[in-house]
């Protein structure tokens, strides 16, 4: 899902990029060649909301 409006969310994705820190999301765009961790204005399905 694109996030529109975000203020201090934290999601962690570990289930998809293996990465075990949680990333805070941001509103910015994105290249269409970034690869997952890189999109900081997407949030997945089967990732968790560590902070809203």
């Amino acid at each position: 899902m694109r996030l529109i409006k975000v203020h201090g969310l934290i999601v962690d994705e570990s289930i998809l990029t293996g990465e075990s820190v949680a990333v805070e999301k941001q509103v910015q765009s994105v290249a269409k060649d970034s690869v997952l961790g890189e999109r900081a204005s997407m949030a997945y399905s089967g990732t968790l909301v560590t902070r809203a």
